[in-house]
């Protein structure tokens, strides 16, 4: 009997590490398959769980920027991001708006997709252009996808900075001594993919 309950344990210990075991391949198999199609050492992995393209560019001057990526097979368009973001004050004791005329066209063999935003302004994040599901959910998979972002001048609207639990406004400062505010004209386009479980 005794013989019999020692064996029933060693097989239920064995059936749970082989169900552990199965978990952490499956999880390094779709990581790897994702993997290809991300941006190695991505500056903003940490706020999205995948990052499929990364831009520098200057918004003090109106221009147009463009690049490719590719997404994966079981990508979630629903949580696909398309953003403009501020290296110099996310993460920091910074919070800004910053006004700036966006088109972004996003293009592949047999179709394309368009989303221009003429008031587009930052939030804390950045600069959101996102398309509808139903929209964003035909671009392609597993298939080189080309990006061109045209944008306007980008322009400080608020600039505030945190300290001690107290807000100072640097407007002023930045368009009076700019030499004082080194990067805070750079700007990073990033192509990611967030999280949906908290979605709606």
């Amino acid at each position: 009997m005794e013989k019999m309950v020692r064996t029933q344990k060693m097989a239920k210990f064995f059936n749970k590490t082989i169900i552990v075991v199965f978990t952490v391949l499956c999880v390094l198999t779709f990581s790897a398959c994702r993997l290809q199609y991300t941006v190695k050492n991505a500056r903003f992995k940490s706020e999205f769980l995948w990052v499929y393209a990364e831009q520098d560019f200057n918004i003090k001057k109106a221009g147009t920027i463009q690049g490719t990526f590719k997404l994966p097979k079981d990508v979630k368009y629903k949580g696909l991001n398309f953003e403009v973001m501020f290296p110099a004050i996310f993460r920091k004791n910074w919070g800004s708006v910053v006004k700036m005329p966006c088109k972004l066209t996003l293009s592949w063999n047999g179709g394309s997709l368009v989303k221009e935003d003429l008031e587009a302004k930052s939030n804390w994040h950045g600069i959101n252009l996102w398309f509808l599901e139903n929209e964003i959910s035909h671009v392609p998979v597993k298939q080189e996808i080309t990006y061109t972002l045209e944008y306007g001048v980008g322009v400080y609207t608020e600039l505030n900075y945190y300290s001690g639990g107290e807000k100072v406004d640097k407007l002023a400062d930045l368009e009076a001594h700019p030499e004082n505010y080194s990067g805070f004209y750079d700007a990073v386009f990033v192509v990611a993919e967030q999280s949906t479980k908290k979605m709606p």
